[in-house]
Protein backbone atom coordinates (compact mmCIF):
# COMPACT_ATOMS: atom_id res chain seq x y z
CA UNK A 1 0.00 0.00 0.00
CA UNK A 2 2.90 2.27 0.79
CA UNK A 3 4.29 1.87 -2.70
CA UNK A 4 1.09 2.29 -4.51
CA UNK A 5 1.00 5.48 -2.41
CA UNK A 6 4.35 6.39 -3.33
CA UNK A 7 3.80 6.10 -7.61
CA UNK A 8 0.81 8.16 -6.78
CA UNK A 9 2.44 11.14 -5.16
CA UNK A 10 5.55 10.85 -7.88
CA UNK A 11 2.35 10.90 -10.61
CA UNK A 12 0.81 13.86 -9.05
CA UNK A 13 4.03 15.68 -8.95
CA UNK A 14 4.97 15.36 -12.28
CA UNK A 15 1.63 16.27 -13.74
CA UNK A 16 2.16 19.59 -11.46
CA UNK A 17 5.05 19.94 -13.46
CA UNK A 18 4.26 19.46 -16.82
CA UNK A 19 1.10 21.82 -16.36
CA UNK A 20 3.58 24.64 -14.77
CA UNK A 21 6.40 24.53 -17.98
CA UNK A 22 2.92 24.73 -20.23
CA UNK A 23 2.11 27.69 -19.04
CA UNK A 24 -1.23 26.78 -16.91
CA UNK A 25 -2.12 27.55 -13.66
CA UNK A 26 -2.45 25.00 -11.16
CA UNK A 27 -6.19 26.18 -9.73
CA UNK A 28 -7.38 25.54 -13.27
CA UNK A 29 -9.83 22.75 -13.18
CA UNK A 30 -9.73 21.53 -17.16
CA UNK A 31 -8.23 22.31 -20.56
CA UNK A 32 -8.54 21.14 -23.72
CA UNK A 33 -6.46 20.20 -26.84
CA UNK A 34 -6.57 23.62 -28.16
CA UNK A 35 -5.38 25.56 -24.73
CA UNK A 36 -2.99 23.12 -24.44
CA UNK A 37 -0.66 24.15 -27.73
CA UNK A 38 -2.02 27.94 -27.32
CA UNK A 39 -0.28 27.58 -24.37
CA UNK A 40 2.95 25.77 -25.69
CA UNK A 41 2.86 28.32 -28.65
CA UNK A 42 3.07 30.97 -25.96
CA UNK A 43 6.19 29.95 -24.30
CA UNK A 44 8.26 30.19 -27.84
CA UNK A 45 7.09 26.97 -30.04
CA UNK A 46 9.31 24.86 -27.72
CA UNK A 47 9.70 23.08 -24.17
CA UNK A 48 13.32 22.82 -24.41
CA UNK A 49 14.28 26.19 -25.96
CA UNK A 50 12.52 28.92 -24.82
CA UNK A 51 12.79 32.84 -25.92
CA UNK A 52 11.14 36.05 -25.43
CA UNK A 53 8.05 36.96 -27.79
CA UNK A 54 10.21 39.64 -29.89
CA UNK A 55 12.29 36.79 -31.18
CA UNK A 56 8.98 34.81 -32.68
CA UNK A 57 7.80 35.12 -36.24
CA UNK A 58 4.26 33.68 -36.42
CA UNK A 59 2.27 33.06 -40.19
CA UNK A 60 -1.02 34.03 -38.82
CA UNK A 61 -1.41 36.67 -41.48
CA UNK A 62 0.34 35.75 -44.45
CA UNK A 63 -1.04 37.80 -46.70
CA UNK A 64 -0.12 41.06 -44.80
CA UNK A 65 3.62 39.65 -44.73
CA UNK A 66 4.03 39.20 -48.34
CA UNK A 67 4.27 43.17 -48.71
CA UNK A 68 6.58 43.85 -46.51
CA UNK A 69 9.88 43.81 -47.30
CA UNK A 70 12.99 42.90 -44.56
CA UNK A 71 16.81 44.26 -45.22
CA UNK A 72 17.50 42.81 -41.62
CA UNK A 73 17.72 39.04 -40.99
CA UNK A 74 14.30 37.54 -39.32
CA UNK A 75 14.44 34.53 -37.04
CA UNK A 76 12.51 31.93 -35.68
CA UNK A 77 12.51 29.71 -33.32
CA UNK A 78 14.47 26.99 -36.22
CA UNK A 79 16.73 29.83 -37.41
CA UNK A 80 18.84 31.36 -34.61
CA UNK A 81 21.70 33.49 -35.09
CA UNK A 82 25.11 32.26 -35.23
CA UNK A 83 28.64 33.08 -36.89
CA UNK A 84 27.36 31.36 -39.97
CA UNK A 85 24.03 33.13 -40.50
CA UNK A 86 25.39 36.61 -42.02
CA UNK A 87 26.74 34.69 -45.02
CA UNK A 88 23.41 32.88 -45.45
CA UNK A 89 20.03 33.91 -45.09
CA UNK A 90 19.99 37.70 -45.38
CA UNK A 91 16.03 37.80 -45.75
CA UNK A 92 14.16 35.28 -44.78
CA UNK A 93 9.92 35.53 -44.52
CA UNK A 94 9.24 31.54 -43.46
CA UNK A 95 5.46 32.49 -44.82
CA UNK A 96 6.89 32.57 -48.21
CA UNK A 97 10.38 31.01 -47.73
CA UNK A 98 9.53 27.52 -46.60
CA UNK A 99 12.80 26.45 -48.22
CA UNK A 100 15.62 29.08 -48.10
CA UNK A 101 17.76 29.84 -50.89
CA UNK A 102 20.99 28.69 -50.47
CA UNK A 103 22.73 30.84 -53.45
CA UNK A 104 25.93 31.84 -52.99
CA UNK A 105 25.25 35.23 -52.77
CA UNK A 106 21.16 34.97 -52.05
CA UNK A 107 20.26 38.35 -53.62
CA UNK A 108 22.55 38.01 -56.37
CA UNK A 109 20.60 37.29 -59.51
CA UNK A 110 22.66 37.02 -63.02
CA UNK A 111 24.77 35.14 -65.00
CA UNK A 112 27.29 32.48 -63.68
CA UNK A 113 30.84 30.72 -64.93
CA UNK A 114 31.82 27.12 -64.30
CA UNK A 115 35.35 25.82 -65.62
CA UNK A 116 36.32 22.50 -64.85
CA UNK A 117 39.66 20.41 -65.39
CA UNK A 118 39.61 16.83 -66.23
CA UNK A 119 41.71 14.01 -65.55
CA UNK A 120 40.03 11.02 -66.57
CA UNK A 121 40.66 7.58 -67.06
CA UNK A 122 38.48 6.04 -70.47
CA UNK A 123 38.07 2.15 -70.95
CA UNK A 124 36.09 -0.01 -72.97
CA UNK A 125 37.55 -3.04 -70.46
CA UNK A 126 35.36 -5.76 -72.01
CA UNK A 127 36.62 -6.19 -75.43
CA UNK A 128 39.65 -7.85 -75.84
CA UNK A 129 42.18 -7.12 -79.05
CA UNK A 130 43.75 -10.18 -78.32
CA UNK A 131 44.94 -12.95 -76.27
CA UNK A 132 48.29 -15.16 -75.38
CA UNK A 133 47.66 -18.75 -76.00
CA UNK A 134 49.63 -21.40 -74.78
CA UNK A 135 49.56 -25.54 -74.35
CA UNK A 136 49.58 -26.78 -70.91
CA UNK A 137 49.14 -29.93 -71.90
CA UNK A 138 48.06 -32.45 -74.99
CA UNK A 139 44.42 -31.47 -74.66
CA UNK A 140 45.01 -28.14 -72.37
CA UNK A 141 45.30 -24.38 -73.40
CA UNK A 142 46.02 -21.54 -71.42
CA UNK A 143 44.50 -18.30 -72.57
CA UNK A 144 45.41 -15.05 -71.30
CA UNK A 145 43.91 -12.09 -71.87
CA UNK A 146 45.43 -8.76 -73.26
CA UNK A 147 43.80 -5.40 -73.20
CA UNK A 148 44.49 -1.79 -74.45
CA UNK A 149 46.52 0.42 -71.89
CA UNK A 150 44.35 2.70 -70.76
CA UNK A 151 45.35 5.72 -69.26
CA UNK A 152 43.87 8.85 -67.49
CA UNK A 153 44.23 11.76 -69.98
CA UNK A 154 42.96 15.64 -70.07
CA UNK A 155 39.60 17.15 -70.60
CA UNK A 156 37.76 20.08 -70.12
CA UNK A 157 33.95 21.11 -68.82
CA UNK A 158 32.44 24.60 -69.63
CA UNK A 159 29.51 25.62 -67.70
CA UNK A 160 26.95 28.55 -68.77
CA UNK A 161 24.08 29.43 -65.84
CA UNK A 162 22.15 31.85 -64.85
CA UNK A 163 20.39 33.16 -61.44
CA UNK A 164 16.50 33.87 -62.04
CA UNK A 165 14.65 35.90 -59.73
CA UNK A 166 11.61 34.05 -59.31
CA UNK A 167 11.91 31.86 -56.35
CA UNK A 168 16.27 31.39 -56.41
CA UNK A 169 15.48 29.08 -59.40
CA UNK A 170 18.70 28.73 -62.19
CA UNK A 171 19.08 27.72 -64.94
CA UNK A 172 22.33 25.70 -66.33
CA UNK A 173 24.16 25.09 -69.30
CA UNK A 174 27.44 22.31 -69.65
CA UNK A 175 29.15 21.01 -72.01
CA UNK A 176 32.04 18.11 -71.50
CA UNK A 177 34.80 17.18 -73.64
CA UNK A 178 37.18 14.19 -73.45
CA UNK A 179 39.47 13.07 -76.89
CA UNK A 180 41.88 10.62 -76.22
CA UNK A 181 43.72 7.47 -78.29
CA UNK A 182 45.46 5.32 -75.90
CA UNK A 183 47.34 2.66 -77.90
CA UNK A 184 49.64 -0.84 -76.98
CA UNK A 185 51.43 -3.09 -78.83
CA UNK A 186 52.11 -7.08 -78.10
CA UNK A 187 54.84 -9.66 -79.95
CA UNK A 188 55.30 -13.04 -79.90
CA UNK A 189 57.80 -15.57 -81.89
CA UNK A 190 55.87 -18.57 -81.75
CA UNK A 191 52.68 -17.14 -82.88
CA UNK A 192 50.78 -17.62 -80.20
CA UNK A 193 48.61 -14.28 -80.11
CA UNK A 194 45.12 -14.14 -80.65
CA UNK A 195 43.87 -12.72 -83.85
CA UNK A 196 40.27 -12.68 -82.28
CA UNK A 197 39.39 -9.52 -83.64
CA UNK A 198 39.14 -11.81 -86.95
CA UNK A 199 36.04 -13.86 -85.82
CA UNK A 200 33.85 -11.78 -88.49
CA UNK A 201 34.97 -12.92 -91.72
CA UNK A 202 36.87 -15.96 -90.29
CA UNK A 203 34.82 -17.69 -88.31
CA UNK A 204 35.23 -19.10 -84.69
CA UNK A 205 38.38 -20.79 -85.16
CA UNK A 206 41.83 -19.68 -83.68
CA UNK A 207 44.29 -17.60 -85.63
CA UNK A 208 47.63 -16.79 -84.40
CA UNK A 209 49.86 -13.81 -85.01
CA UNK A 210 53.13 -12.60 -84.06
CA UNK A 211 52.70 -9.40 -83.35
CA UNK A 212 49.51 -6.74 -82.74
CA UNK A 213 49.15 -3.28 -82.40
CA UNK A 214 46.03 -1.49 -81.42
CA UNK A 215 44.85 1.93 -80.73
CA UNK A 216 41.52 3.21 -79.70
CA UNK A 217 39.87 6.45 -80.55
CA UNK A 218 37.43 8.18 -78.10
CA UNK A 219 35.56 11.52 -79.31
CA UNK A 220 33.23 12.17 -76.41
CA UNK A 221 31.14 15.51 -76.39
CA UNK A 222 27.84 15.82 -74.05
CA UNK A 223 26.06 18.64 -73.68
CA UNK A 224 23.72 19.16 -70.33
CA UNK A 225 20.69 21.37 -69.74
CA UNK A 226 19.16 21.42 -66.17
CA UNK A 227 16.71 23.46 -64.34
CA UNK A 228 17.46 23.41 -60.46
CA UNK A 229 16.99 25.27 -57.49
CA UNK A 230 19.56 25.56 -54.31
CA UNK A 231 17.77 25.09 -51.07
CA UNK A 232 18.82 24.93 -47.01
CA UNK A 233 17.51 21.50 -45.71
CA UNK A 234 19.27 22.23 -42.31
CA UNK A 235 21.89 24.65 -41.06
CA UNK A 236 24.50 23.29 -42.74
CA UNK A 237 23.16 20.75 -45.20
CA UNK A 238 22.01 22.14 -48.58
CA UNK A 239 20.92 20.60 -51.86
CA UNK A 240 20.04 21.35 -55.49
CA UNK A 241 17.29 19.17 -56.87
CA UNK A 242 17.52 19.24 -61.14
CA UNK A 243 16.18 18.43 -63.94
CA UNK A 244 16.50 18.48 -68.03
CA UNK A 245 17.81 17.12 -70.63
CA UNK A 246 21.54 15.15 -72.10
CA UNK A 247 22.48 15.38 -75.25
CA UNK A 248 25.79 12.98 -76.25
CA UNK A 249 28.06 12.40 -78.98
CA UNK A 250 30.40 9.68 -78.71
CA UNK A 251 32.56 8.59 -81.28
CA UNK A 252 34.42 5.16 -80.91
CA UNK A 253 37.15 3.53 -83.43
CA UNK A 254 39.54 1.11 -82.87
CA UNK A 255 42.22 0.13 -85.26
CA UNK A 256 43.94 -3.10 -84.85
CA UNK A 257 46.88 -4.88 -86.72
CA UNK A 258 47.86 -8.31 -86.92
CA UNK A 259 51.15 -9.52 -88.55
CA UNK A 260 52.87 -12.74 -89.61
CA UNK A 261 49.29 -14.50 -89.11
CA UNK A 262 49.34 -18.07 -89.72
CA UNK A 263 47.01 -18.56 -91.95
CA UNK A 264 46.97 -20.29 -95.57
CA UNK A 265 45.34 -17.28 -97.11
CA UNK A 266 46.60 -14.28 -95.99
CA UNK A 267 49.65 -13.17 -93.62
CA UNK A 268 48.54 -9.71 -92.03
CA UNK A 269 45.20 -8.22 -91.82
CA UNK A 270 44.28 -4.34 -90.52
CA UNK A 271 40.41 -4.44 -88.40
CA UNK A 272 38.76 -0.72 -88.41
CA UNK A 273 35.60 -1.09 -85.75
CA UNK A 274 33.72 2.54 -85.34
CA UNK A 275 30.74 3.11 -83.46
CA UNK A 276 28.51 6.52 -83.77
CA UNK A 277 26.13 6.69 -81.23
CA UNK A 278 24.24 9.97 -81.03
CA UNK A 279 21.56 10.18 -77.91
CA UNK A 280 19.11 12.72 -76.11
CA UNK A 281 17.18 12.42 -73.22
CA UNK A 282 15.99 12.94 -70.11
CA UNK A 283 18.34 13.48 -67.17
CA UNK A 284 17.65 14.06 -63.25
CA UNK A 285 19.81 14.64 -60.19
CA UNK A 286 20.52 15.61 -56.99
CA UNK A 287 23.59 17.94 -55.89
CA UNK A 288 24.27 17.94 -52.00
CA UNK A 289 26.35 20.67 -50.10
CA UNK A 290 27.39 19.94 -46.70
CA UNK A 291 29.39 23.02 -44.77
CA UNK A 292 31.63 22.21 -42.42
CA UNK A 293 30.69 24.22 -39.30
CA UNK A 294 31.27 28.14 -39.78
CA UNK A 295 34.43 27.89 -42.28
CA UNK A 296 33.89 28.20 -46.23
CA UNK A 297 34.59 24.57 -46.31
CA UNK A 298 32.28 21.73 -47.32
CA UNK A 299 31.71 18.43 -48.67
CA UNK A 300 29.60 18.31 -52.38
CA UNK A 301 28.41 14.75 -53.76
CA UNK A 302 26.43 14.73 -56.86
CA UNK A 303 24.20 11.93 -58.43
CA UNK A 304 22.78 11.90 -61.61
CA UNK A 305 21.17 9.66 -64.31
CA UNK A 306 19.64 9.77 -67.78
CA UNK A 307 18.36 7.57 -69.98
CA UNK A 308 18.66 8.31 -74.02
CA UNK A 309 17.46 7.71 -77.07
CA UNK A 310 20.68 6.81 -79.40
CA UNK A 311 20.98 6.76 -82.96
CA UNK A 312 23.88 3.76 -83.56
CA UNK A 313 26.09 3.52 -86.58
CA UNK A 314 28.53 0.94 -86.48
CA UNK A 315 30.99 -0.82 -88.97
CA UNK A 316 33.92 -3.01 -89.27
CA UNK A 317 36.10 -2.98 -92.21
CA UNK A 318 38.88 -5.38 -92.76
CA UNK A 319 41.82 -5.80 -94.87
CA UNK A 320 44.18 -9.02 -95.26
CA UNK A 321 47.51 -9.37 -97.34
CA UNK A 322 50.28 -11.32 -98.47
CA UNK A 323 53.30 -11.32 -97.44
CA UNK A 324 54.18 -8.93 -100.79
CA UNK A 325 51.53 -6.63 -99.47
CA UNK A 326 48.50 -6.98 -101.68
CA UNK A 327 45.12 -7.45 -100.83
CA UNK A 328 44.16 -11.18 -100.23
CA UNK A 329 41.17 -13.04 -101.18
CA UNK A 330 39.22 -12.19 -97.93
CA UNK A 331 38.02 -9.61 -95.00
CA UNK A 332 35.14 -7.05 -96.09
CA UNK A 333 32.79 -4.97 -94.54
CA UNK A 334 29.60 -5.33 -92.20
CA UNK A 335 27.19 -2.08 -91.51
CA UNK A 336 24.53 -1.17 -89.27
CA UNK A 337 22.04 1.35 -88.13
CA UNK A 338 19.49 0.73 -85.28
CA UNK A 339 18.01 2.88 -82.68
CA UNK A 340 17.54 2.08 -78.94
CA UNK A 341 17.34 3.31 -75.43
CA UNK A 342 20.13 3.27 -73.09
CA UNK A 343 20.70 4.54 -69.60
CA UNK A 344 23.49 6.30 -67.57
CA UNK A 345 24.62 6.65 -64.07
CA UNK A 346 27.16 10.15 -62.76
CA UNK A 347 28.41 10.41 -59.54
CA UNK A 348 30.76 12.60 -57.72
CA UNK A 349 32.33 13.25 -54.14
CA UNK A 350 34.49 16.00 -53.15
CA UNK A 351 35.35 19.57 -51.58
CA UNK A 352 34.84 22.70 -51.69
CA UNK A 353 35.77 26.08 -51.09
CA UNK A 354 33.34 29.50 -51.61
CA UNK A 355 33.20 32.67 -50.50
CA UNK A 356 30.74 35.64 -51.30
CA UNK A 357 32.42 39.45 -51.68
CA UNK A 358 31.19 42.17 -51.79
CA UNK A 359 27.61 40.96 -51.47
CA UNK A 360 27.42 40.15 -54.90
CA UNK A 361 30.27 38.32 -56.18
CA UNK A 362 30.65 34.63 -55.24
CA UNK A 363 33.90 32.95 -55.73
CA UNK A 364 34.10 29.01 -55.40
CA UNK A 365 37.08 26.25 -56.01
CA UNK A 366 36.21 22.42 -55.82
CA UNK A 367 37.66 19.23 -56.61
CA UNK A 368 37.27 15.31 -56.23
CA UNK A 369 36.59 11.89 -57.76
CA UNK A 370 33.97 11.59 -60.59
CA UNK A 371 32.75 8.43 -62.54
CA UNK A 372 30.55 8.27 -65.24
CA UNK A 373 29.11 4.61 -66.33
CA UNK A 374 27.13 4.29 -69.63
CA UNK A 375 25.69 0.91 -70.24
CA UNK A 376 26.58 -0.85 -73.60
CA UNK A 377 27.86 2.29 -75.48
CA UNK A 378 29.64 0.98 -77.67
CA UNK A 379 28.29 -1.41 -80.49
CA UNK A 380 31.15 -3.25 -82.55
CA UNK A 381 30.82 -6.38 -84.77
CA UNK A 382 33.32 -9.00 -83.21
CA UNK A 383 31.11 -12.26 -83.66
CA UNK A 384 30.35 -13.20 -86.99
CA UNK A 385 26.99 -12.54 -87.66
CA UNK A 386 26.30 -10.35 -84.84
CA UNK A 387 26.98 -6.79 -82.94
CA UNK A 388 28.60 -6.53 -79.48
CA UNK A 389 27.90 -4.10 -77.08
CA UNK A 390 30.22 -2.91 -74.01
CA UNK A 391 30.20 -0.68 -71.36
CA UNK A 392 31.74 2.93 -71.08
CA UNK A 393 33.60 3.96 -68.41
CA UNK A 394 34.72 6.91 -67.27
CA UNK A 395 36.60 8.36 -63.74
CA UNK A 396 38.98 10.58 -62.80
CA UNK A 397 39.80 13.68 -60.87
CA UNK A 398 37.45 16.72 -61.60
CA UNK A 399 38.71 20.11 -60.59
CA UNK A 400 36.15 23.20 -61.07
CA UNK A 401 36.18 26.93 -60.70
CA UNK A 402 32.60 28.78 -60.00
CA UNK A 403 32.12 32.35 -60.36
CA UNK A 404 28.65 34.45 -59.80
CA UNK A 405 28.30 37.81 -61.25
Amino acid sequence: MKHHTNSIFGLGLSIVALIYLLGFKTHESSFSASDLFNGWDSKGLSLFNRKDSKDIFLCSEPNSFRKKSYKEPVYTDFCEPDCCDEKRIKNFDPCIDVTPSARGCIETTGPYLEASYLYWRSSIEDLSVTSNIQQQGTLQLKETIKQIDYKYESGFKLGLGYNLSYDYWDIFANWTRLHIQPHSSWSSTSQTLNASLLAPFEGPGILGSNSVNSRWNLHFDTVDLELGRRLFLGRNLAIRPYAGLKGAWVTSRLNTSYTEVNSLVFNSANVSLKDRNQGIGLRFGMQGRWDLGCSNFAILANVAGAILWNNIKTTNNTDEFLSNGDLALGGGSKHAHYRTLKPLVECFIGLDWGSCFCKKYYLGISAGYEMQFWWDYNTFFVAPRNTTMYDLKLHGLTATITIDF
